[in-house]
């Protein structure tokens, strides 16, 4: 294998795929994971940034939601685009390396083999949970990893290098659902219907420019507007027209720690994390809570490692010194992270190679990628 290619790197999420050479310090390429066709009419496909730009008049789809595959025969097209378009190699040249949440179906494990070896006939090929390569982006092989992604919040406790199936928390929920909260709230407040704020990419562009978390817990009944708090934001649209973006900008990132706001029952971020530490004994809690690592695209979201330490502090015993890691880079912390380990000399026997493939079948993968 030593004649190879450097290895190949994707992350393909829900919101953004992430791919580039392990070789390199970051992903080549960011795409949004967007697959369009002209509306009535059996044109060509765009993909990715493509797709995106011309999303008006496309009739656009996604071929991951909640991290599995839904259309295999889009993903073919969208790791083609990643191979040929963005990075310009042959897949047949290259191990591939992938990455997918924790506690994924095993059919989605079984897709990728398939697609990869008997498709794009790659030499070889791994898969990372997502929260573990975070981990090792952030050069820790023991932590607690919070990725939140576009659809997905997952928190994982990881001890040297590894995460057990009940060492693993994850919601359905993630950015594209705060969007989604955030579009209502422009609307309950006159901003957003049958405005240039109804674009949902619009939206997505303001919460991911303007939003923020608060430092203190608040209610439903307080995230009200208030057109004079000091954190308002004067916004211009597109057609000249001023709008004024008040409590909208943290209360659409409250649902991370409310759901029920958005009208999603299910745990809290404090809550999620304060419970998956406590599975462990207590002589491993000093280790976790002082090595939380944040990850993923909505982790960038100003505020969140403030506000995670103050809840965790009011939860837990006054000698356990919390640590929450924020670092730069975070938002492509997988690919980071598979990037980096991928490079090791020493990890050449953990792919799954092409012949082993043939010998096994795809449930190889669950022998050799955990």
């Amino acid at each position: 294998m030593s004649t190879l290619g450097p290895h190949i790197v994707i992350d393909c999420g829900s919101g953004l795929t992430k791919a580039g050479f392990a070789s390199s310090s970051k992903p080549q390429c960011m795409f949004p994971s967007m697959l369009g066709g002209l509306k009535d009419t059996q044109g060509g496909c765009y993909i990715g940034r493509d797709a995106y730009d011309r999303r008006e008049t496309l009739v656009t789809r996604y071929p991951v939601r909640r991290g599995v595959v839904r259309n295999w025969d889009d993903m073919e097209r969208l790791l083609e685009h990643v191979f040929l378009t963005e990075l310009k190699a042959q897949p047949t040249n290259h191990p591939v390396i992938m990455a997918e949440p924790c506690l994924n179906p095993e059919a989605n494990r079984e897709g990728f083999m398939q697609l990869l070896f008997e498709t794009f006939n790659v030499p070889a090929t791994y898969i990372f949970i997502q929260g573990v390569a975070a981990l090792y982006a952030s050069g820790r092989t023991t932590g607690l990893v919070v990725e939140i992604g576009e659809d997905i919040t997952q928190v994982l406790s990881i001890t040297s290098g590894y995460a057990k199936p009940n060492a693993c928390s994850r919601v359905d929920f993630g950015g594209g659902d705060i969007t989604t909260w955030m579009a209502a709230l422009l609307d309950e407040s006159g901003l957003g219907s049958g405005s240039l704020l109804s674009d949902r990419e619009r939206i997505r562009e303001l919460k991911e420019q303007f939003g923020y978390i608060a430092l203190s817990q608040k209610s439903k009944k307080r995230l009200r507007h208030t057109r004079a708090d000091p954190n308002n934001v004067r916004y211009r649209l597109p057609d000249g027209r001023e709008i004024t973006l008040g409590s909208e900008l943290y209360c659409c990132a409250e649902a991370l720690f409310q759901p029920n706001l958005a009208g999603i029952q299910s745990e809290g971020l404090t809550a999620m994390i304060h419970n998956m530490i406590n599975l462990w004994d207590s002589s491993h809690h000093k280790k976790l809570y002082g090595n939380i690592v944040l990850s993923g695209g909505t982790s960038m979201f100003s505020g969140l490692s403030k506000r995670l330490k103050k809840d965790l502090r009011a939860k837990t015993p006054t000698p356990i010194r919390i640590k929450v890691h924020a670092a730069s880079g975070r938002e492509y912390a997988v690919w980071s992270g598979a990037a980096a380990v991928s490079s090791l000399e020493n990890f050449q026997p953990f792919l799954i190679t092409k012949k082993e493939y043939e010998e096994t079948g795809s449930s190889i993968v669950f022998r050799k990628c955990f």
